[in-house]
């Protein structure tokens, strides 16, 4: 600051040092924030590897998913291209990336995410399954351990979402050669596979804007006109159904997510009825039962559950009832026969042929 004297007046120059505006960046918003421990599944890229994921709901508001991404242990870069998808309830492909291998993928937190183009529409309270596949058998090239998924490791979700599954789902029939739905479910808390990813965005509800008059001018005075407001209506949302998690084939129970603490008669469970379509008067109920304090269930069913059936659970005690997304119950492996089973069984059926043989030969 400097000051001069001038005919009895002082006149001060003040000189302010303006800093540059810094922009905060808001953090991208993802599915899984956080996990820890697990197991590394490097056997899942072996002759091409096997599509791997879990399922989850979305919460109370839509969201915008806009890109994909795959698990980067100790954060060095992928060993090979990562192939990541996301599917709806009824099995179809909404959207797939693939995440090229190397360290030049945007990565955020301890997951690499390519763009998806265009990007996905998450319905409020609908359930999606997303998985990833490695693309080649080497995935450890150029010395990068990072291909997950890791097996038993444990994920924080995002608060976005109603809930996620603790069990790992994998393709049909064991390893694949394609890249497809996982719809296999290994069941039970500690297999749950923290591989593929999702960056979202909030989807910011529109609102219609509502017209203001502009009184005409006049000199004459008139008498004034009382504006009359209209309401804007506001809809309630529709109670989110629960969702099922697990079940295995042959078994009689079936766990999942809903509100927690509801009595032993809100959630029922059912099947799609003698005409194959859920949802209407044909379905027959199976079970029911309560939810603990953190919104799970285990139900037991009154039959055992067939390979690839379709059910799905019901908030009852919601007003109106809500009917939660469909599951599809996967196949268990048919184990391969030792050769020595192979060749008793081929001993038997030659034994049986003989015999026929032998009878029809009496006969005439």
């Amino acid at each position: 600051m400097a000051g001069f004297n001038l005919n009895g007046f002082v006149l001060v120059f003040a000189v302010i040092i303006m800093g540059p505006t810094v922009a905060v960046e808001a953090a991208p918003l993802v599915l899984i924030t956080a996990e820890s421990g697990g197991t590394q599944l490097g056997q899942s890229c072996n002759g091409g590897g096997n599509t791997v994921g879990w399922q989850f709901a979305v919460g109370a508001s839509d969201l915008e998913a806009t890109a994909l991404g795959e698990f980067d242990q100790n954060d060095d870069g992928l060993g090979m291209d990562v192939e990541v998808g996301l599917w709806d309830s009824m099995g179809t492909l909404l959207g797939m990336v693939t995440v090229p291998s190397g360290t030049s993928p945007t990565l955020i937190g301890d997951f690499r995410y390519a763009d998806l183009s265009p990007s996905v529409l998450l319905a409020s309270g609908q359930t999606y399954t997303i998985g990833s596949r490695c693309t080649g058998q080497n995935l450890y090239a150029g010395g990068n351990s990072n291909y997950g998924p890791l097996d038993g490791a444990s994920g924080t979700v995002s608060s976005d979402f109603a809930s996620a599954a603790a069990n790992g789902i994998f393709n049909n029939g064991g390893f694949s050669t394609t890249f497809s739905e996982p719809t296999m479910s290994l069941g039970g808390v500690g297999t749950f596979f923290s591989g593929p990813n999702l960056e979202y965005d909030l989807v910011t509800p529109t609102q219609t804007p509502t017209s203001s008059s502009t009184p005409t001018p006049s000199s004459t005075p008139t008498s004034s006109s009382t504006a009359t407001t209209t309401p804007i209506s506001t809809s309630t949302p529709t109670p989110t159904g629960p969702v099922i998690t697990a079940v295995s084939v042959g078994t009689s129970t079936v766990s999942g997510f809903g509100r927690a603490n509801l009595s032993a008669t809100c959630i029922t469970v059912h099947d799609c009825g003698p005409d194959g379509i859920c949802g209407n008067s044909d379905d027959h109920p199976l079970g029911a039962g309560g939810t603990a304090s953190n919104g799970s269930f285990d139900i037991e069913v009154t039959v055992a559950l067939m390979c690839l059936e379709r059910i799905y659970a019901t908030d009852e005690c919601a007003s109106p009832a809500a009917m939660g997304p469909l599951f599809r119950i996967g196949c268990a492996p048919v184990p391969a026969m030792s050769p020595p089973s192979v060749a008793m069984l081929a001993a038997i059926l030659g034994l049986m042929g003989l015999a026929g043989l032998g009878q029809l030969h009496r006969q005439r």
